[in-house]
């Protein structure tokens, strides 16, 4: 069964993860928690997952700047400049949809959880 949130298609079956599709999840998470501006958003990712390859370097290499971009337009987020201390800079912030969205992956990987727990259980028996 697929369900659609905003752009984004979570298979709720088969677990087709997509590229991009655990660093969206975790930047709904932050923004679902308060309003950030980017840096901020990777700098948390970047700090809480060090020991993760794939998650360091998220802002030299701007691969998350091209996903936020991404996720506003297609409404899992919004923006707006804040221009209130030192240059202007975007902070984030997320919407209904991107709640919405938010609640699926969670479903999604504790979908994927059960499914590898079954897989290991099975493949760690003894022969």
């Amino acid at each position: 069964m697929r369900r659609r949130c905003g752009r984004f298609y979570h298979e709720m079956e088969g677990m087709g993860l997509k590229p991009g599709f655990i660093l969206e999840g975790l930047i709904l998470k932050l923004l679902a928690q308060e309003p950030m501006h980017g840096y901020e958003i990777f700098t948390r990712i970047e700090e809480y997952f060090s020991e993760i390859p794939s998650f360091r370097g998220l802002v030299m290499r701007g691969v998350g700047y091209r996903i936020l971009r991404m996720m506003e337009e297609f409404g899992l987020i919004a923006s707006e400049w804040d221009v209130s201390i030192g240059p202007a800079r975007r902070v984030y912030k997320i919407t209904e949809d991107g709640l919405k969205t938010l609640e699926a992956f969670i479903n999604s990987l504790n979908t994927l959880k059960m499914t590898l727990e079954k897989i290991l259980s099975f493949l760690n028996q003894e022969v």
